[in-house]
């Protein structure tokens, strides 16, 4: 919700504070909300996400009027996803070299 919201405040592009604000959340959902029989779930999630979401403003930036809202949108939730997947990614490693 808050990227969002940040998105369409910030149309076309990200400032620093709601970045900041975006990365935060997304290393606190994923290390307090995902369990460790839930990484690889999770993680091929972030991927399709992260594909999505990146081609998805690319291409819905050129619309008319509210292309630069759709932009903005995108672009928030790719900085939450990715900050999220990496944490995640980690997560996995650590099960990884764990076991």
């Amino acid at each position: 919700m808050v990227a969002v919201v940040g998105g369409l405040a910030f149309p076309g592009g990200l400032n620093a504070f709601l970045s900041v604000v975006l990365v935060v959340l997304g290393v606190v959902v994923a290390l307090l909300n995902i369990q460790l029989k839930e990484i690889n779930s999770f993680l091929m999630v972030v991927t399709a996400l992260v594909v999505m979401t990146a081609l998805g403003g690319a291409v819905l930036s050129h619309v008319p009027v509210f292309g630069a809202y759709f932009k903005g949108v995108m672009d928030s939730i790719l900085t939450f996803i990715v900050s999220a997947g990496i944490v995640g990614a980690f997560k996995s490693i650590y099960v990884l070299a764990r076991d």
